[in-house]
């Protein structure tokens, strides 16, 4: 879910490892289609193997940029 966004076309919410510093490397990610708030599944690109357990971020960032606006931690439990 995120809220407070800016409203832009090309938003993005992005799954990152906890303390990822190259924000290239995101796990999976998804458009907020400019809505200012919502809630969406993102689905993990698993060429790189699975998602395992563990500590990860959820980033929301700026139009079709990697300026992260926000950052949400998250744990993946088994």
């Amino acid at each position: 879910r995120w809220r407070g966004a800016p409203g832009d076309l090309r938003d993005w919410v992005g799954l990152y490892r906890a303390g990822e510093t190259d924000v290239s490397r995101y796990l999976g990610f998804i458009y907020t289609e400019a809505a200012f708030a919502g809630e969406a599944a993102i689905v993990p690109d698993t060429a790189d193997g699975p998602i395992l357990p563990g500590d990860y971020e959820l980033r929301l960032l700026h139009d079709e940029s990697y300026v992260v606006l926000a950052t949400a931690a998250i744990a993946l439990l088994p």
